[in-house]
C-alpha cells in the first residue's frame, strides 16, 4: 500500500468514521431510550447517566475494532485475519457486557422474560455499529456528491 493510499485511508477515518461512530452512539442511545420507554420497561429504566456511560462503553468497545480493521487493510487481509477475528469477538463481548450490566434491571427476566431480555441486550449490542455504518455511508456519499 502506498503512502498516498494510507493518507486517503486516514482522511476517511478522520472525516467519516469518527463522526459516524460518535453520531451512531448518540443515535443508538436515543433508540435505546425509546425502547426502554415502553410500558414494559419504564418502571425499571435506568437514568440518563447509565445511557451516557453505556454509549461511551460502546464507543470504546467499537474503537478497538477500528485499528484492527485498519491494520488488516494496510497489511493485507491474510496477515491480520486472526487479529480482526479476536478484536471482533472481544468487541461483541464487551458491548454485550456493557449493555447487559447498564440495562440489567430493565432487562431482568422477572420484568421481560429471560429470552426477551437477552435478545434486547443483543440488539443493543449491535445497534451502535449498525447505526454508525449507516451514518458513515451517508456522510461518505454526501462528501462524494459534494466532491470533497
Amino acid at each position: 500500500m502506498t503512502v498516498a493510499a494510507v493518507d486517503d485511508l486516514s482522511r476517511i477515518l478522520l472525516v467519516v468514521a469518527v463522526p459516524a461512530a460518535i453520531l451512531g452512539a448518540v443515535a443508538a442511545g436515543v433508540i435505546k431510550r425509546f425502547v426502554l420507554s415502553r410500558p414494559r420497561y419504564v418502571a425499571h429504566r435506568p437514568g440518563l447517566r447509565t445511557f451516557v456511560w453505556v454509549g461511551l462503553a460502546d464507543l470504546v468497545a467499537w474503537g478497538v475494532l477500528w485499528p484492527a480493521l485498519l491494520a488488516v487493510r494496510i497489511q493485507g487481509l491474510g496477515s491480520g485475519r486472526a487479529l480482526w477475528t479476536v478484536a471482533l469477538l472481544l468487541v461483541v463481548a464487551l458491548g454485550y457486557l456493557a449493555n447487559r450490566s447498564g440495562f440489567g434491571r430493565a432487562l431482568d427476566p422477572k420484568v421481560v422474560g429471560s429470552l426477551r431480555g437477552t435478545l434486547v441486550a443483543e440488539l443493543f449490542t449491535v445497534l451502535m455499529p449498525v447505526v454508525a455504518v449507516v451514518i458513515g455511508l451517508a456522510i461518505y456519499l454526501l462528501l462524494a456528491a459534494l466532491g470533497v
